[in-house]
């Protein structure tokens, strides 16, 4: 999986929650998929950290250059950011 660099910190754990959530899962399945135990929980704040928040915005742009339309599956869960 690409990493999103240059946007401040991520864990391991982070990195792969925003691939996941970039790519095709909603916020809950993505913290799931990265391993996260409380998935709902860790995504609900994961999502409120600006660092992952841009790292989203860095994924879904990079996404849009290569096929457009990637950003509308942010819908999901209530939102960009589940607000």
């Amino acid at each position: 999986m690409e990493r999103f660099y240059g946007i401040g910190h991520l864990t391991e754990s982070q990195a792969e929650f925003v691939e996941y959530f970039v790519k095709d899962s909603t916020q809950t399945e993505s913290a799931r998929r990265a391993g996260y135990s409380s998935p709902a929980t860790e995504a609900w704040r994961l999502l409120r950290l600006q660092h992952v928040q841009d790292a989203v915005d860095v994924g879904v742009s990079a996404g849009d250059r290569h096929k457009r339309g990637g950003a509308t599956r942010l819908a999901h869960d209530g939102g960009a950011y589940g607000c």
